[in-house]
């Protein structure tokens, strides 16, 4: 699993008022892979129940022995952190029995652990090693500035006046009323020496973006966004820990393109990888459809900042906007004014509409393993599609890429008897467990690669076109 550590967590994310706090500051930086180090369920489950001894907590994650296993069991943890599945699903991990695969467990940096986990380095220079990476860790991936000025993140900031200032503005919450205070603040601190070089292409570019966002920190302080993407920016960029739709808040893309880019890199990773031409085929189809359920007009009014009359008005679907709401309550507000339900998957909408489309599917070589992906390209549907109400159901439709579709939003795949958990076993019998999981992989890795690239602003893929259309 990934686990990485948070310096602006207070509390006691057990409680409820703690934990909501917890989440709402974390969906204004949510975790990100390249400040995550990956760590074996047994040793986590150890340190969680109190053991420090990390010279015994291998990296192989070797078998959790008796005496601690009984220790450990049925009593609450030492330490509580957080198990970060997006700003709806997240909670407080009060049980270690509870971790699984490819959870992100975020820990509060007062409770430590890095030490155990994983060698920490020293900045240059010696002091005090950086624990808390999270901002640097979004600009790598967004490649846009987010810095949260709060009295504990500041540690990898320099120690100089305009440091000290903008900390004393963010406390007292000035700064929310007139952002030129920070912006001449920020100035100053991109000139200072020994600034780092990631914070002053973070500080300048907050500056220098006409569409900047300044969100109050839900633990005191302040967090300054932006939206544009420097365009000489070298940073090399991770991924999203988890994936949800809040994750579609980044530059406006229409949906047709990022699907056709999508398929593109499928194909270079499949054709890459060796498979043959009928799973590349396979895998260029899923890629090609994965996202066409965000065509729910409602989640393109969420694209529209919340208005059906412009996602109506729009001349073509989107797949990922800029108007996407940054904190976690007022994404709330406009979910519900919009009537999205919560958890909504729009990947199972997706497979809905593929089989509704005549004509479609008969391209692929295996059936299966094309809906499959498109409904796994979230890490669910392995094999139960997650049950979410859907009160006011609408009709979902669209023509792209020359096939008329519509289904319903009310999918009906969370059933035990929709044939999702049998198809799931047909595939891994048929590939293999790890098998499937590689091409699963796949495609989820060409869908990241594509939305990087579009972050970017360097779309193109030297794939031949015709590969990728199948």
């Amino acid at each position: 699993m990934q686990v990485c550590w948070r310096s602006d967590l207070s509390g006691d994310p057990s409680r409820n008022g703690d934990l909501r706090r917890a989440i709402q500051t974390l969906s204004l930086c949510p975790p990100v892979s390249a400040e995550c180090i990956a760590v074996p369920i047994p040793n986590l489950r150890r340190w969680l129940g109190g053991d420090d001894a990390g010279h015994n907590l291998s990296d192989l994650g070797a078998a959790v022995d008796d005496d601690f296993d009984q220790r450990a069991t049925g009593s609450a943890p030492a330490r509580v952190p957080i198990r970060w599945r997006g700003p709806e699903d997240s909670t407080a991990l009060t049980d270690g029995d509870a971790l699984r695969p490819g959870d992100t467990v975020v820990i509060p940096a007062e409770l430590g652990g890095w030490d155990v986990f994983g060698h920490i380095p020293e900045p240059d220079g010696g002091g005090e090693p950086i624990i808390d990476v999270g901002d640097e860790a979004h600009l790598r991936y967004q490649g846009t500035p987010l810095l949260r000025i709060h009295e504990r993140t500041l540690t990898a900031w320099p120690d100089c006046p305009a440091r000290d200032d903008l900390l004393t503005l963010a406390r007292s919450q000035q700064i929310l009323d007139d952002d030129d205070m920070a912006v001449e603040k920020l100035r100053e601190i991109a000139d200072a020496e020994g600034t780092p070089e990631w914070l002053k292409e973070a500080a300048t570019g907050w500056c220098k973006d006409r569409h900047r966002k300044m969100l109050e920190h839900p633990d005191g302080g302040v967090v300054l966004k932006g939206i544009r993407r420097e365009a000489n920016s070298s940073w090399e960029f991770g991924t999203p820990t988890d994936e949800d739709d809040t994750y579609s808040a980044t530059v406006e893309i229409e949906l047709e393109h990022h699907l056709d880019g999508v398929a593109q890199w499928a194909v270079r990773f499949a054709r890459g990888a060796g498979l043959s031409s009928d799973m590349q085929r396979n895998l260029a189809l899923a890629a090609r459809f994965h996202d066409v359920g965000k065509a729910d007009h409602r989640m393109q009014a969420m694209f529209h900042g919340g208005s059906f009359w412009a996602a109506a008005a729009s001349e073509a679907l989107l797949a990922k906007s800029a108007q996407l709401p940054s904190g976690l309550a007022e994404f709330r507000r406009a979910r519900q004014a919009c009537g999205y339900p919560v958890g909504f998957r729009h990947e199972l909408v997706s497979a809905r509409l593929m089989e509704s489309a005549s004509g479609l599917l008969d391209s692929a070589a295996d059936r299966d393993l094309a809906l499959h992906l498109v409904t796994s390209h979230h890490g669910r549907g392995r094999p139960f599609a997650p049950v979410v109400e859907d009160p006011d159901p609408v009709v979902v439709e669209l023509d792209i890429f020359g096939y008329p579709m519509s289904a319903g939003s009310r999918t009906g795949l969370e059933r035990l008897d929709s044939g999702v958990p049998e198809r799931f076993w047909r595939l891994v019998r048929r590939y293999g467990w790890w098998g499937l999981a590689w091409l699963e992989a796949l495609v989820r890795v060409a869908d990241q690669r594509r939305s990087e690239a579009e972050r970017q602003g360097t779309t193109e893929v030297s794939v031949p076109r015709e590969e990728a259309t199948g």
